[in-house]
């Protein structure tokens, strides 16, 4: 009985802590996912890309189950984009998954976001600066792009996009 009572004391002390992240430490993954992201995205390096990012991945009110298909949406994304390297980004917002889907009432679109996110989801709203791209959602200045990150195994992994469209 000690030897088990000594057991779980051990997997509490030494194991567990190591697995919960903090709320601040969650933070600090998300935005080292955000700049891996943004690192890749900059040197249009697919490979690297793919390791930033994970299925499902939400888009256009949709999921990407499939690494395969995500690949290849990315990447014509990338080609698509001119001169992707002069983009910049600064960070204004982040928050809990939590706390931004009390903003959503779509219950099909709520139902592809808890998949995409589960329970260790968070959302970083960018202020996206992207010079010289015809395709800006913005061509007066920076626009803003929300990007859907989850937690999973201690590390941060961009599992979407998100366009807000309520008014």
């Amino acid at each position: 009985m000690r030897s088990q009572l000594a057991v779980l004391i051990f997997i509490a002390w030494f194991l567990l802590p190591s697995r919960v992240l903090s709320q601040e430490d969650q933070k600090r993954k998300v935005l080292e996912a955000v700049e891996r992201h943004a690192t890749a995205s900059k040197a249009t390096d697919i490979p690297m890309i793919m390791k930033t990012v994970d299925v499902p991945y939400y888009v256009g009110g949709k999921l990407i189950r499939e690494r395969k298909k995500l690949r290849e949406m990315l990447k014509v994304e990338i080609e698509r984009t001119i001169e992707a390297s002069k983009f910049t980004y600064k960070v204004e917002k982040i928050q809990s998954y939590n706390v931004f889907r009390r903003q959503l009432s779509d219950k099909d679109e709520l139902k592809l976001l808890d998949e995409a996110l589960g329970n260790n989801g968070w959302v970083v709203t960018l202020k996206v600066k992207y010079p010289g791209n015809p395709n800006d959602l913005s061509p007066d200045g920076p626009y803003r792009r929300i990007v859907l990150v989850r937690i999973e195994k201690g590390a941060g992994k961009i599992v979407g996009v998100y366009v807000f469209t309520a008014s």
